[in-house]
């Protein structure tokens, strides 16, 4: 995909007019310009300007495009609006039946007035920074240095409300959903506290005593170990690879394997751990060692499902360095088929990711598998 669809156009969707019609339309319109990647939950929030007006619903969406900004947005973005009917208006906070920006173009900056890149509204309003997050956390705004995370927690407590619509998807097939950030008006859900009095009413439920000797302590020690189970939540990928890129004329193969992880399944946040595989051909810059194992272990300090972390691991060293390819292998043992369910022992999951020339050429990815002691299904 990488050869013949380069681009990465993260877009703003909003529709405040049979809103749900529109942006169902709009999706469907725009895999005429590329490949949708990614799409945000439906987020719901508060007209601009005229209170009286209905409230709009909101979505990210990652396109993969050959096109560049400039054509997206003259070609596609604007026939896309025509095509609905979108009535051009002085008042720039009028109701709508669709809008899509570009917020983020891979990592282009332009201030052309038509198109700026990224779209200033990302650092003014929630609903464009929440979604953004959900489907691109780790992501480093170019000019200000910081996480779509980061910057989306920056509406905490602030005036814009922005709620998730649970009861709306509009995922076509095939697209991958992202994770809802826990961002509500910017806030994150949940503390010390409240998991302290969940572990007491859970030992309750089980018929035992919370005050007794050998259970007293146990709530705030729970709450300390999913703190430190969960801390991934609280990092991101500027922090750690921090200035360790490095400019180098390399192109070959380089591969950190056998990193030992631990993790929580989402389902039944019971453990499984394993070893991951990162593989990745330059395109002109490096990566500190020891920041590979550091991502690993930021996605695998989270509630997790193997596949998904699998894929975030090889998303974000896209991102990071954009490379020529991108290759990652996880092997895992789920505590939930072993404790539970199914109860076998021996039972190993393998998944992997491949991006750009990894996926692309069959040579590379074999020779990667080789050079794990793993084979490939072309061999």
């Amino acid at each position: 995909m990488k050869s013949s669809l380069p681009n990465k156009a993260y877009l703003s969707l909003g529709s405040n007019i049979e809103p749900e019609r529109h942006l169902e339309t709009t999706l469907a319109l725009l895999e005429r310009f590329g490949v949708l990647q990614r799409i945000s939950s439906v987020y719901e929030s508060d007209a601009v300007g005229e209170v009286s007006q209905s409230r709009f619903l909101n979505v990210a969406v990652l396109l993969r495009t050959a096109h560049s900004a400039e054509s997206l947005k003259e070609h596609a973005l604007s026939w896309i609006e025509e095509v609905l009917g979108r009535q051009k208006s002085a008042d720039i906070n009028a109701p709508r039946c669709i809008d899509v920006d570009i917020t983020l173009f891979n990592r282009q900056v332009t201030t052309e007035a038509a198109c700026p890149i990224p779209d200033p509204n990302l650092l003014e309003h929630a609903f464009v920074a929440i979604p953004l997050a959900e489907i691109a956390p780790d992501y480093v705004h170019p000019v200000v240095g910081q996480t779509m995370t980061q910057i989306a927690q920056r509406f905490e407590g602030g005036p814009e409300v922005v709620r998730i619509r649970a009861d709306l998807s509009l995922t076509p097939p095939g697209t991958r959903v992202g994770e809802p950030t826990g961002l509500s008006n910017g806030g994150l859900l949940g503390g010390d506290e409240g998991i302290q009095e969940s572990i007491r009413v859970i030992l309750r439920s089980m018929g035992e005593d919370p005050a007794r000797e050998g259970l007293v302590h146990t709530p705030d020690r729970m709450a300390r170990m999913y703190a430190e189970l969960t801390s991934g939540y609280g990092q991101d990928v500027q922090r750690i690879i921090n200035d360790a890129l490095f400019d180098v004329t390399y192109d070959e193969m380089v591969i950190v394997k056998d990193i030992d992880y631990y993790s929580l399944c989402e389902h039944h946040l019971l453990p499984f751990f394993g070893r991951a595989h990162v593989g990745y051909i330059p395109a002109d810059k490096v990566v500190g060692l020891s920041k590979i194992p550091r991502i690993v272990e930021m996605f695998s300090r989270r509630l997790q499902l193997q596949e998904r972390m699998t894929r975030q691991i090889a998303d974000c060293l896209e991102d990071a360095l954009c490379p020529a390819g991108v290759a990652v292998v996880i092997e895992g043992t789920h505590m939930c088929s072993i404790m539970r369910g199914v109860k076998k022992d021996n039972i190993k999951m393998v998944t992997s990711t491949m991006l750009g020339s990894f996926r692309e050429n069959a040579k590379t990815r074999a020779e990667f598998m080789a050079l794990l002691g793993l084979k490939t299904r072309e061999e």
